[in-house]
């Protein structure tokens, strides 16, 4: 094909005319392989010595591989991808505000079966603590006065977290966090569900889980409980997953 390509220069009278008249290597190896390659196919009127073709083909060969080269630096940029860094799955929730610390009194699954919606009950004083009743189960509710009655609410304030009425077993609530923020006192909480690779107990259930937070830890006069959650699914032992 390159024979073909210079015999058509040659032919419409372009070859050395298609050159600048300077010493420049490259220009010089071009016109050089014109007189070569015009030799080959018999053209006359070109004559190059074999010391031509020797520094013709030396020229051709190094700049032949500077252009090698550039190429594949660029084609290695264009094609090399951004290295990303990871972003590690947080094992925990990370609270906003200043951190709180807490204690379990207690924790259970039957517990509030008049409401469906998760919700935080703040007490601060033994009068409230009636006011469970109607929102725990009989099974739980002497286990439960009996741990809120141990409470110093001089000390201590207690929160109650209400999962909501289940269908089934295999949810639960736990508290993982308790932080201040501002004039409001957040609970962390995780909301199990149940596995998929495990059977659950046809039977109704109203996970809750119930806390205390030291008084001295800052707590404002007026505080107001929100409560944040997040779902989380048990995996199964790598022999049982599917």
């Amino acid at each position: 094909m390159a024979q073909a390509v210079m015999f058509i220069m040659i032919e419409i009278g372009q070859c050395d005319r298609g050159f600048p008249d300077t010493d420049h290597p490259l220009i010089w190896s071009g016109r050089t392989l014109c007189g070569l390659f015009a030799s080959s196919l018999g053209m006359r009127g070109y004559k190059v010595s074999s010391r031509d073709i020797e520094g013709a083909l030396l020229r051709a060969f190094f700049l032949t591989a500077i252009i090698i080269l550039l190429g594949t630096g660029a084609c290695s940029r264009e094609i090399t991808p951004t290295a990303v860094a990871p972003t590690a799955t947080p094992t925990s929730v990370v609270p906003v505000g200043t951190v709180l610390p807490f204690q379990t009194v207690e924790q259970g699954i039957y517990g509030d079966y008049s409401v469906r919606q998760p919700r935080a009950v703040l007490i601060t004083s033994p009068q409230d603590i009636p006011s469970l009743n109607g929102t725990v189960s009989p099974e739980s509710r002497g286990l439960v006065t009996a741990q809120l009655q141990r409470v110093d609410f001089q000390r201590y304030v207690a929160i109650v977290v209400f999962r909501g009425r289940k269908a089934t077993h295999g949810f639960d609530v736990t508290v993982e966090a308790v932080a201040r923020e501002g004039d409001k006192l957040v609970v962390y909480a995780q909301f199990w569900e149940p596995s998929p690779s495990w059977a659950v107990a046809n039977e109704a259930t109203s996970p809750f889980h119930i806390i205390t937070v030291p008084r001295d830890a800052g707590l404002p006069e007026d505080v107001e409980i929100v409560l944040r959650s997040r779902p989380v699914t048990p995996t199964p032992p790598p022999a049982q997953r599917p």
